[in-house]
């Protein structure tokens, strides 16, 4: 079609397909007015994308449900779309409209763990720390050096927090033989841990919250929605700390503020994950 240049990303079928393509719409285009007999669903990347329906600006999400059809045309700017058609359950049957840009964007409730034995002897679950006003949960392990730096700081900010409310607990996913029950009891002692210090052999907790390294921060608020999760603060050297991620997020929270950063790139060493868990 005139003024219309596809970039097919994935297709299934021939003339009538499931199809997931970039679509690159040329300046000052009109097209008839069709039906999308599977529905469609776009993304808008660049530009403007007008039909009779409303104008949809770079950062638009539209949901076209099966049988809608519209009347596109676009104006001087040209748009680019990422585009999935034929991919609808039947039921689906109600339109979507967002703006990116302006839409709320929700927090989302953050996963549990139940049952994973702690270094104390005792099997803990996340509705143990039901009472805490913010519930901080660190991934962490015994021979990650970057984690083991952090140690006296979470000892510190755990002393510091406490009597606020704050619960702070450290899971270890990893399996091997330096990061056993055993070993960190040891490492718990020596350090002085003042937390729970916990290991999740199944490794299912770190996989719910998407952790990736250790050591990997997760705050949650009172309602126990993720409200920041990273790195703890933005050094491994103590005296260069400038910014404190996580007692900037855990105050936010108790003075019943937003959370201005609440995301960080994690720094640390790799969780150990085994094939085949879960």
């Amino acid at each position: 079609m005139p003024g219309v240049e596809r970039m097919m990303l994935d297709r299934i079928g021939d003339e009538v397909a499931r199809a997931t393509s970039l679509v690159r719409y040329a300046p000052n285009s009109n097209f008839p007015a069709h039906v999308h007999g599977g529905g469609e669903e776009f993304f808008v990347l660049e530009g403007e994308f007008d039909d009779e329906h409303q104008t949809d600006p770079a950062g638009s999400y539209v949901r076209n449900p099966i049988d809608t059809g519209h009347t596109p045309r676009v104006g001087d700017q040209g748009c680019v779309l990422f585009v999935k058609l034929h991919q609808f359950d039947k039921e689906d049957d109600t339109p979507v409209v967002i703006d990116t840009h302006t839409a709320e964007w929700p927090l989302q409730l953050a996963p549990g763990f139940e049952a994973i034995s702690g270094s104390d002897g005792k099997s803990h679950s996340i509705g143990d720390y039901a009472k805490a006003k913010v519930l901080v949960l660190c991934f962490t392990c015994n021979t990650c050096p970057v984690a083991a730096g952090y140690n006296d700081r979470f000892v510190k900010f755990t002393k510091d927090y406490k009597d606020r409310g704050v619960e702070f607990v450290a899971i270890n996913v990893n399996n091997d033989d330096d990061n056993k029950l055993d070993k960190m009891r040891e490492r718990a002692q020596k350090s002085g841990f003042n937390f729970d210090y916990l290991h999740d052999s199944s490794q299912e907790s770190a996989r719910a919250f998407g952790a990736t390294v250790t050591p990997q921060i997760f705050v949650l608020g009172k309602d126990r929605k993720v409200v920041y999760m990273g790195k703890f603060d933005d050094s491994l050297n103590p005296s260069k700390i400038k910014h404190n991620y996580v007692r900037d997020a855990v105050d936010a929270v108790l003075a019943g503020k937003p959370v201005e950063v609440s995301e960080t790139r994690q720094i640390g060493c790799s969780i150990a994950y085994e094939p085949g868990s879960n």
